[in-house]
């Protein structure tokens, strides 16, 4: 099935330079939705930039392809050249989009990372300049045809011609219209949502979610194809973007209670940074690939639970790389990251018992069932979760294939 890459903002996610969303109800981004193609993301915040944050725009109306060329800057309205955190959210989502073999992208018209009709022209004084943004433009040298909001029916006719030629229904080259090429002001019905997807957490005192499932998926299917690419790194200062959009997302934090405000996430973000002031133990980022792309969070804190001091552990990943086996092999690191430290001999999980994921992925980091108990959470509610545990002195954590 084709993946759809589509701007966060589009699906109803307060991402923009202002905090705020350009949220769309096409039939087609729901239907998508559905089905489970579609691949949400914001290059400028996965580029480290905050939300809210001044608004930016290519100099010298040079557009996307120079900049990715080194041959143009990006200066947001304070006069701070943001250059770098530009091409590093389009470098990662070129990466996103080879990894889930992506060939159709729907992003924001007219934004200096994702215009595929036009963007500004670095005067601040909202004069457009036919070209492409800079993700736009890094999308289409890796094979990807960019559409905007203005052109998602346009965009469905091409994925439409790609399941048929998959389906071997076409040859390559019948019907091959360049839909993508063309300036995308057309005006189009405008697109959503708060879209639901299912949910697969671990919660605890820190409050983390578990991988969220955003296409259906055999329990087989939570799988290893990221092998050794999975790795943990310890929470730093810079990750504070990728826990605004771990617990500042609507769609992630569903089953949470719903999204938490930008001051939580900042003193969440700090109790990362700072365990000890929070109870010993450690947060860490999941970290994919040969360029380390921040998947999500993993961790393991101290908790009191039946009369024992034990650590209890959780993860969160990020919608694009769920259902790839990344969180079962963070949570196999984490432990070892546990183990090694001693203190406490059992680690517990608490994931939902409707989280057939979450579920699976405690079963095959090898952690036992010890029954159905409620957790208090979010504060002053009870959640009906499983109590997996898992004996750290019982050999070094590894992923079961069972």
């Amino acid at each position: 099935m084709q993946r759809v890459m589509v701007s966060s903002c589009l699906l109803g996610r307060p991402v923009r330079y202002a905090g705020d969303a350009e949220a769309c109800d096409h039939p087609a981004l729901l239907r998508w939705t559905a089905d489970g193609r579609i691949i949400t993301f914001c290059p400028e915040v996965a580029g480290g930039l905050p939300t809210p944050r001044p608004p930016a725009e290519i100099q010298e109306a040079a557009g996307g392809p120079r900049v990715l060329r080194g041959q143009a800057r990006v200066v947001d309205a304070l006069g701070a050249d943001v250059t770098a955190a530009f091409v590093a959210g389009a470098r990662q989502a070129a990466l996103l989009a080879r990894a889930h073999g992506v060939r159709v992208a729907v992003l924001k018209e007219g934004s200096p990372s994702c215009g595929s009709g036009y963007v500004y022209d670095g005067s601040f004084s909202g004069t457009r300049v036919e070209s492409v943004g800079i993700t736009a433009a890094a999308l289409q040298d890796a094979g990807v045809r960019v559409f905007s909001e203005h052109t998602i029916d346009a965009a469905a006719e091409y994925l439409e011609h790609l399941d048929r030629e998959a389906a071997g229904e076409l040859r390559p080259a019948d019907g091959d219209t360049d839909m993508s090429r063309r300036p995308s002001g057309n005006p189009a019905a405008p697109v959503p949502t708060t879209l639901r997807s299912h949910r697969a957490g671990c919660v605890g005192p820190h409050g983390h979610a578990g991988p969220t499932v955003t296409r259906p998926r055999k329990e087989s299917d939570v799988n290893d194809d990221y092998q050794d690419d999975v790795d943990i790194r310890l929470w730093s200062d810079d990750d504070l973007p990728l826990l605004e959009r771990l617990m500042g997302d609507p769609a992630m934090t569903a089953y949470l209670g719903g999204p938490e405000a930008a001051e939580k996430i900042r003193e969440r973000h700090g109790r990362y940074l700072h365990p000890e002031h929070s109870g010993r133990g450690r947060m860490f980022a999941i970290i994919v690939g040969p360029h380390g792309v921040a998947a999500g969070s993993v961790g393991f804190w101290a908790r009191e639970w039946r009369g024992h001091h034990v650590w209890e552990t959780g993860w969160s990943v990020l919608p694009e790389f769920q259902g790839r086996g990344v969180a079962t092999r963070a949570t196999v690191a984490v432990l070892k990251r546990a183990r090694a430290a001693g203190t406490h001999r059992f680690i517990h999980a608490f994931p939902s018992v409707d989280n057939a994921v979450s579920n699976s992925i405690c079963r095959k980091a090898g952690f036992i069932l010890q029954g159905v108990v409620d957790v208090e959470y979010p504060k002053g509610a009870l959640m009906r979760c499983n109590d997996w545990r898992l004996d750290l002195l019982d050999g070094s954590p590894q992923v079961s294939a069972s």
